[in-house]
């Protein structure tokens, strides 16, 4: 009899509103879909959303799903990959999301995608969501939106699992193993549930597990597994086609070196540790620990190749120095001592010359860390003031409901100090108003100003406060609220580090590449902010690494816009624990520092080993991918790229095994980061996902790099492989 995979079972069901709990959602594929290209055809996605049961009008939710990255109320979103010129569509989309208490539906909304125009709406279904549900397939007929005589037709395939918050504890208490993501592949793939899999369907799920085979190469291996010729895999042949298919051939390397065999012994993997992996201080018992984790999680009874494969790419083993995701850092010293996490125009969502303000921005970027907000203040109707990017068609929100949301939401993530970076264009009626507002909704928050003093508090000292930064020159009562003052760039004159200088990008870059030494200087004595130059009005970035490099404290990015820059603050802050604070170097705060010194360079030896399931762009497409290393930092750090080589058609196990010597003027300032690509050969290549560490924060020996998307979101289950040795 052929071997057959477990059978999993849900035995739960009541009816509802939901308590707190886990949405498990499998968007499967459509029927019959609605054409919209000239061809007869459409490129579908799909979007979905956690909406409440009582809304009917979702017209403005829908308009904040179609924009990546909005933060929307009370929601929990994502989308779909695009499947081009189909009306049947196979998404295979999973995902988990949380679901706060209360009544909700699911909604799904199917779009097709169109490169130069608006993407086109193709129908949507809602699905009323029930407690502790059973698991099913279920076809939903896609309807027009409420009142739209939308042009649509035919069917989405689902699958929905609710589990309250309660019961997924108690099943987890009685079942510690983790899910086999072997049988989590055979029920992707046995999609006509047969109990085996054909070698169409094991094609299929090559697909999803991005591999591209010759078809004689997969007969090859699909033969070889077969073990009865039966020209069908059962579930334990579809495990040795795995291990096959996965194998990592420098960690079976690895392993062969240290003296695995059937197992690898717990002496030769605490030496592996301690010697290699430079871990001298582990414990006998925390070796242990790692290998009973390993096994566990790796479904193995011996700590043999499969469970020391799954230890290398587990966070366990991550190439970022655990220890410094906690609050490890000083934070007895002056405020002026370190770089704060700082935004830009953080009302905006999208561009800088008709996009949406909204105050839930102040929220979303202080749930991503950043301690410095601002506020562009300009005279609204009725005597009072608003926020909006002045002389535009950005939409306006009122001052009084972002104190609101600060109040409400500044420590939420972080105990330390919050500034508000006033921009203020508002008559003297308004300044006065906008202190009402601070001092109704903040004032027991907000220390007593600094204007007494020569140096600003310590970090320790500001926790749990809010700070106000503003020009002195408004009206008194708004006056005596500033802590922070905005001062001119007069570097001849000595002031209390409480004054602040404002740069835009291009008049620090030129100071920063002139005389780094002089602008390090600056900052060590006073306060300093960047910000990005007013002709960005697509709300991009600039390099944030020169500021840093040169030590000015409050580096301000468009926190709307994904690219290097936002995922380069996202890499220095992650460092102290994401608390929003990073201690400057000791050199920086001396003052006597020339950024573009080698005085205390190192090499850091860095062996792009291999990944592991790397994401895919398109359902459609397979990798080819390489990988970017470069190091950001002052003027000796910029420019160093390294590149390794293709590989076409693999991005479930890709090895490249290149070293790079990388030249690190001050680990302490220094970021290493490493970005895969996907070659294409008619268009611009496209980027996949991306890793970094600040240098200081790495560990040696060989390490995994958990990777991020292009939305700052961790890829679970997709890690590369790197060798790290500082010489």
């Amino acid at each position: 009899m052929a071997a057959q995979p477990p059978v999993t079972q849900y035995t739960h069901y009541k009816t509802g509103p939901l308590t707190e709990g886990l949405l498990s959602l499998d968007i499967v594929s459509g029927i019959n879909l609605v054409a919209k290209d000239s061809g007869g055809t459409s490129d579908p996605y799909v979007i979905y959303s956690l909406v409440r049961a009582s809304e009917t009008d979702v017209a403005e939710k829908r308009s904040l799903l179609k924009k990546a990255g909005s933060a929307i109320t009370e929601t929990t979103y994502g989308r779909t990959q695009v499947i081009k010129k189909t009306l049947n569509p196979e998404w295979g989309h999973e995902a988990t999301m949380d679901v706060p208490t209360g009544e909700w539906h699911l909604l799904m909304q199917v779009y097709d995608y169109d490169r130069v125009g608006g993407d086109d709406f193709m129908g949507e279904a809602r699905m009323e969501l029930f407690q502790d549900g059973k698991s099913s397939e279920q076809v939903i007929a896609l309807k027009a939106r409420d009142g739209r005589k939308d042009r649509v037709s035919g069917d989405l395939v689902v699958r929905v699992f609710f589990v309250s918050k309660e019961l997924a504890s108690e099943e987890a208490e009685t079942n510690t193993q983790a899910v086999d993501p072997v049988l989590e592949l055979w029920e992707k793939a046995d999609r006509n549930k047969d109990g085996s899999l054909s070698l169409s369907e094991i094609r299929k799920i090559l697909e999803h597990l991005n591999v591209e085979m010759s078809s004689k190469e997969l007969a090859e291996v699909f033969s070889q597994v077969d073990e009865d010729n039966s020209g069908e895999l059962d579930f334990k042949e579809f495990g040795i086609f795995l291990e096959l298919l996965c194998e990592q051939p420098l960690v079976t390397a690895l392993y062969t070196k240290l003296g695995g065999g059937d197992e690898l012994s717990e002496a030769s993997f605490a030496s592996f540790l301690r010697e290699e992996q430079k871990e001298a201080t582990l414990s006998d018992a925390e070796i242990q620990e790692l290998m009973q984790t390993a096994m566990a999680n790796s479904h193995q009874k011996k700590f043999n190749l499969q469970a020391f494969a799954h230890f290398l790419g587990s966070p366990a083993n991550a190439a970022f120095n655990p220890a410094h995701a906690t609050v490890f850092q000083d934070t007895s010293l002056p405020l002026n001592a370190y770089w704060m996490n700082s935004s830009h125009n953080t009302y905006l969502v999208g561009d800088q010359l008709k996009g949406r303000s909204e105050v839930e921005q102040y929220k979303r970027v202080m749930d991503l860390g950043c301690r410095c907000v601002e506020l562009d203040c300009w005279d609204g109707k009725g005597g009072e003031p608003i926020v909006f990017h002045g002389h535009t068609l950005t939409s306006k929100i009122y001052f009084e409901d972002v104190c609101k949301a600060i109040a409400e939401h500044a420590f939420s993530y972080s105990p330390f100090p919050v500034v508000l970076s006033l921009e203020n264009h508002t008559g003297r009626s308004q300044q006065k108003r906008m202190a009402e507002h601070l001092k109704t909704h903040l004032s027991h928050l907000m220390p007593p100003n600094f204007q007494d003093l020569k140096t600003v508090p310590s970090l320790e000292e500001l926790k749990n406060k809010v700070l106000i930064k503003c020009s002195a020159s408004v009206h008194p009562d708004l006056a005596v609220l500033i802590h922070l003052a905005s001062t001119k760039y007069e570097p001849e004159k000595e002031k209390p580090s409480w004054k602040i200088t404002s740069f835009a990008e291009g008049s620090f870059k030129k100071m920063g590449k002139k005389s780094p030494a002089d602008a390090v200087s600056y900052t060590n004595r006073h306060m300093a902010r960047l910000y990005p130059a007013g002709n960005r009005v697509n709300s991009s970035n600039y390099d944030p690494s020169i500021g840093w490099a040169c030590g000015v404290q409050l580096v301000a990015l468009n926190f709307q816009t994904n690219a290097m820059p936002i995922y380069l603050n996202q890499i220095r802050f992650r460092t102290n624990g994401n608390c929003g604070y990073v201690l400057k170097p000791e050199n920086l705060r001396s003052g006597a520092y020339d950024p573009s010194s080698l005085a205390e360079k190192k090499t850091l030896r860095l062996t792009v080993m291999s990944g592991f399931k790397l994401p895919k762009l398109e359902a459609t497409d397979t990798l080819d991918p390489y990988v970017v290393v470069r190091v950001h930092g002052g003027p000796v750090d910029d420019g160093q790229v390294f590149k390794t080589k293709r590989l076409d058609n693999n991005g479930l196990n890709p090895v490249w095994d290149e070293t790079f010597d990388l030249t690190i003027a001050n680990p302490e300032i220094s970021i290493v980061t490493a970005c895969i690509m996907d070659q294409d050969k008619y268009s611009k290549d496209d980027f996949v996902a991306y890793w970094g560490s600040a240098a200081s924060s790495l560990r040696e020996g060989v390490r995994s790099c958990r990777l991020h998307g292009a939305d700052q979101k961790v890829m679970e289950g997709s890690h590369l492989l790197l060798k790290c040795t500082w010489l």
